[in-house]
């Protein structure tokens, strides 16, 4: 039976800030994962799903939209948030086809990324519902909403 939390896979190099991003989605409700490898991240996507991955755009083994793009080759409903410390050089168009709707600037503020996640998780399911062939119990409950807007502090 799938999970009836939003699901999501973090990835960033700074072992702290990914850690501390876990403990944070994980108190507001989240199903979370993270891990500072991408290697394991494309390990843990191979296992199961998850409804948005939020990565770093530079680590010195990938890139952010790179990492992204070989995701989506195992899961190509999987959408992104790009959480960035530097400036973003591929246009909007090139992010939005790799799979990223939002970027996220750092230092993070913790409400701007919610809302992010939220956003993204919100279009993703309007995506998934404009699917007749997904099946109904891929998508989440309503307690879902309420533990995003809880995280995101509407």
């Amino acid at each position: 039976m799938p999970s009836q939390l939003p699901s999501v896979l973090i990835v960033d190099d700074n072992r702290d800030f990914c850690y501390c991003l876990f403990d944070a989605f994980e108190a507001f409700c989240f199903d979370v994962n993270a891990t500072h490898e991408p290697k394991t991240a494309l390990h843990l996507l191979r296992n199961r799903s998850y409804d948005v991955a939020l990565l770093d755009r530079q680590m010195p083994d990938i890139d952010g939209v790179t990492l992204l793009r070989r995701l989506r080759q195992l899961r190509p409903e999987l959408v992104g948030v790009l959480v960035t410390a530097h400036a973003v050089v591929e246009t909007p168009d090139e992010l939005r086809r790799a799979g990223f709707l939002k970027v996220v600037q750092k230092p993070v503020e913790f409400p701007v990324l919610f809302d992010a996640v939220k956003d993204v998780f919100e279009q993703s399911e309007s995506m998934m519902s404009e699917r007749p062939q997904r099946d109904a119990a891929a998508r989440t409950c309503s307690r879902t909403s309420c533990c995003i807007r809880a995280a995101a502090g509407n």
